[in-house]
Parts: structure tokens; sequence; C-alpha cells
């Protein structure tokens, strides 16, 4: 594979920098240094060549130009494709911030006779525990030059800040018209066990697919049963199974029908400092490859690389793929930069944490960490990525923590408080 490295911002220089691999804390002589922060550069992307077997020789895509304010929050950044002579603009994305440091407004625009016009945009606002509350999307009209409504998300908490209903509406020429509504169920350690999915049919809302949740003696999912609306009731149609090693990292996943004979196998592989290296999908029923993951990082555990490969419909070659490089520099500090499409709340916090997860991929793995201002790693984790995921910080004392995230394609790490 073929890098272009292009590098826009501070280059720091460290001397004498030590890393602990054995309790994963960093140390700097004559210095008390809290977290190591990561800001992009750039990110290249390439797709996969089905002729020459391989990945482009040229990168497709790059996202460059990317800013962040006093805070160290992503404020924006630009996405230019490869039209095989130039670099060509394409979508363009800024982001606003309260004084929480939550996104507000997540802006995207459209490259178009040489400027940059509006195309959608997501307005977000929180209620007094800095629980997202409503997530409001709109698209630009170039007739009227206005926003105009399209999609409304309503998020209800109880007072343990479980998530506990979710309303999807259209806008439908001057009035919201309902679409789906979710309702959640949580145990005593705010792990969701049921989830019922609704439709709004006929004036009513309709069941159409629930979702049961166990966990195993460490809290983790070890199960669910997901049942969707068949003959007027109810009805069991797949159940997947969850297993873990000594770390507690996620290491299969097997998806299981009811009533057909498909099956579905998710492994997953870590190295020595539990970072996910290697992920490949399996259809059992048919006995062959289906997609496959792999993922490198740095000194410092930050990712580096990803890559996906997605095989045929026999599972001897590859016919799609694409392949990321983070290219970016270190910030040393205690200040937190949160991914565009990621809203961590409450903060404070006493039971739980919620990661509202905008773009969150089908089936993808997160890997979670908090981390005390010492350096020391007190909880690491990889889970089965989610529009919502709980994390349960009981066990923690009172004080200052930095949950830190990584998805396929992003990094995230946010400071917050336990109360």
């Amino acid at each position: 594979m073929k890098y272009y490295l292009i590098t826009i911002g501070i280059t720091l220089t460290i001397q004498s920098l030590k890393v602990t691999a054995q309790d994963k804390r960093l140390t700097f002589p004559n210095q008390r240094i809290d977290k190591l922060y990561t800001l992009y550069d750039s990110i290249y992307n390439w797709n996969w060549d089905t002729l020459s077997n391989n990945w482009n020789t040229h990168a497709d895509s790059k996202q460059i130009y990317f800013t962040y304010d006093a805070n160290y929050n992503q404020t924006g950044y630009v996405t230019q494709n490869w039209n095989g002579t130039l670099w060509v603009n394409a979508y363009q994305y800024s982001y606003i911030y309260n004084t929480n440091n939550s996104i507000t407004v997540n802006l995207t625009q459209t490259w178009k006779d040489s400027v940059w016009e509006n195309a959608n945009q997501y307005i977000n606002t929180y209620d007094s525990m800095n629980n997202i509350d409503s997530i409001l999307y709109q698209v630009w009209n170039d007739t009227t030059m206005s926003w105009v409504n399209s999609s409304l998300a309503t998020l209800a908490y109880d007072t343990n800040n479980n998530n506990t209903e979710y309303l999807y509406q259209f806008w439908v020429d001057t009035a919201w018209i309902n679409s789906l509504y979710n309702i959640n169920t949580f145990d005593a350690y705010h792990q969701i066990t049921y989830s019922l999915g609704q439709i709004w049919m006929g004036g009513a809302w309709m069941g159409v697919q629930s979702d049961t949740y166990y966990y195993n003696s460490n809290h983790k999912l070890s199960s669910e049963l997901t049942e969707t609306w068949y003959g007027g009731s109810l009805q069991p149609s797949y159940y997947s199974t969850y297993s873990y090693d000594a770390n507690n990292n996620l290491t299969e996943i097997l998806y299981q029908s009811y009533h057909y004979t498909w099956a579905y196998q998710n492994n997953y592989t870590y190295d020595q400092n539990n970072n996910l290296i290697h992920e490949l999908d399996l259809d059992l029923s048919k006995g062959i490859n289906d997609d496959e993951y792999s993922y490198t990082y740095d000194m410092f555990n930050l990712r580096q690389s990803y890559t996906h490969r997605r095989y045929n419909n026999i599972g001897t070659a590859v016919q799609s793929g694409d392949s990321t490089y983070y290219y970016y520099h270190t910030y040393l500090g205690v200040n937190e930069i949160k991914d565009e499409s990621i809203i961590v709340y409450p903060n404070p916090a006493t039971n739980q944490l919620s990661i509202h997860n905008l773009s969150a991929p089908k089936n993808g793995l997160v890997s979670i960490s908090i981390i005390n201002i010492l350096g020391e790693v007190l909880l690491q984790e990889t889970v089965r990525s989610s529009e919502i995921i709980n994390v349960n910080i009981n066990n923690l004392s009172r004080g200052t923590y930095f949950l830190q995230m990584q998805t396929e394609h992003s990094a995230m790490t946010n400071k917050f408080v336990k109360n």
C-alpha cells in the first residue's frame, strides 16, 4: 500500500518518553501529564481494485484541513476525491459546541460551482443532566434558500439517566408524523434488558421487533434474543451469543436463525495491549468468508490504519474493500477531543455513561477505555457497536476520568466527572 504523508499543524518534540506496557501508564520526566491526545492532520482512503486484486495505487479520497477549538474539540474538516488527475473538493463538515463541549450543530456542505453550498445539518439539544434529548435533521432547499425539517429524534431518560424512550418522526408538509418508537428497560446495573421497537400504523403504535438481553457474571452481554411480529404476535427470529477472553474482550458473536438455515459468526483477535487487530466474519451456512477487517496501532495504542475486505458470494476472492490510514500529531494535556458524530452524557455522571454514536456501523466493534488522571487504565473492553452504548461506572471512586473510544473509522477521548 502506498501512503502520502501530509502533516499540518503543531509538531511536538518529546524526549525521554517512557511507556510502561504492564499498566499502560504514560510517564514523563519532571512533568505531570494526564493524557496523550490525537489531533488529525489527514486521513487517506484506498479502494480495492478487483483487476489487480490489490489496493489502488493512488488514494481515492482523503480528509484534510482539520480544525479544533481552544478546548481541542474538532470543529471541521474537508473531504476530497481523486478524479484521476487531481484532488477535487467533495464535502466540508463543521461543528459547534456548547459550554459542556457537547455538539449542538453538525453541518455538512457540498462543493458546487467552486463554492461550498449547504447540504444538511443536525441540531442537538440537551437536558439539565447533559443527556441529549433531541436530534433535529434538516436539509437545505436551494429554491427557498432555507433549511427544511426532515426528521426528529426525541429521547427520554429515567432518574438514573438510562435512555428509556426513543421517538423518531418525519416532517410532512407542516407537521411531524410518527414513524418509530423504542421503549427500553434496564436492570439494577443500568444494563439494557429489553427493547421494544414499534412503528406507527393506522393511527396507533404496533410492535414489530423486540430484543431481550442477557448478561454473564461480569455484566457482559452474553446472549440476545430477537423477536419479530408474525401472525399477530412477536415470534423468535434469531438468537445471538457472545464470548469473551480473560480480559473481557469480545472474541466471538454467533448469529443463528430460528426459521432458516443461515448462521453467521464473527471472530475477533487482539494484541497484547488488548487492541483489536483482526476480525473475520463467516457465513456458516455456506462455509465461506464474508468480511475481513484488520487494524494497526502506534506505540501509544492509537489506531494508525484500518482495512476492510468483502469477499464474493463463494468466499474465494475479494470483490470490494476500503483501506484507511490516519496521519496525526499528539497533544499532551487534560482537555478532551470529541469525534464529530459521538456524544457522551451525562457529565457529571453517577452510575453510568451513555455513548450516543450517530454513525454507529452495524455489527462493528468499539474499544472503550476508562483512564484516571495518572494515566492508569482502569477499564478496557471491546463491545459490539450500537447507536447507544452504556458504560457502568458504579465501581469508580469520585473524581475526574477520561473515556477513550475507538471505532473502525474514528477515535475519541472525553473527560468526565464521577459523582
